[in-house]
């Protein structure tokens, strides 16, 4: 085999260990997919409530949520390449913003909306879309401190996948 050959076939064995390693790398990654989505939903729901809502009670509170949530997006953003990763922040963050979504959803129903949401009428159906809405963020709120336990324990399947890609490939970050 010529010289030329042989240094082509390293340079594409260099090449594949590259993206194998920017695979691993990003199944780390996307570890935290859900609670990344979460966490932005939550960011600009909050400036949705505190733009709209200025002035009352619950647009300060939701501005304190907003400016709470710029730490937990960036711990979350740079994580890339690490496996070694501490988001105690995000966890925080995220049951914060459960426990208010969740007294948010009781006081839709049980104030006037003049006084929740006061760039809402107070009829069943404005009601109803506030509702839905600080529903979906319940669930995916839910949904990420589910994925928080299952990152905690290593019984996420992103985690396994992981294992297998490390044993397989013998890489590691």
């Amino acid at each position: 085999m010529s010289r030329k050959r042989r240094k082509g076939i390293k340079q594409s064995e260099d090449q594949i260990t590259r993206r194998r390693l920017q695979s691993l790398k990003t199944l780390y990654f996307n570890r935290f997919l859900v609670v990344r989505y979460a966490i932005a939903s939550c960011f600009f729901g909050n400036a949705f409530l505190t733009y709209l809502g200025w002035g009352s009670w619950i647009s300060y509170i939701s501005l304190a949520l907003l400016l709470a949530s710029i730490y937990p997006a960036w711990e979350l953003g740079s994580i890339f390449g690490k496996s070694k990763v501490k988001y105690q922040m995000s966890k925080l963050y995220c049951q914060l913003q459960w426990a208010f979504n969740f007294g948010l959803l009781i006081i839709i129903w049980t104030l006037p909306m003049a006084q929740v949401m006061p760039f809402l009428s107070d009829t069943p159906l404005a009601r109803t879309v506030a509702t839905a809405l600080v529903g979906i963020g319940l669930i995916l709120l839910s949904v990420s401190n589910v994925r928080f336990k299952k990152i905690d324990t290593k019984t996420d399947r992103v985690y396994q996948q992981i294992q297998f890609y490390e044993q397989k490939f013998g890489l590691h970050i």
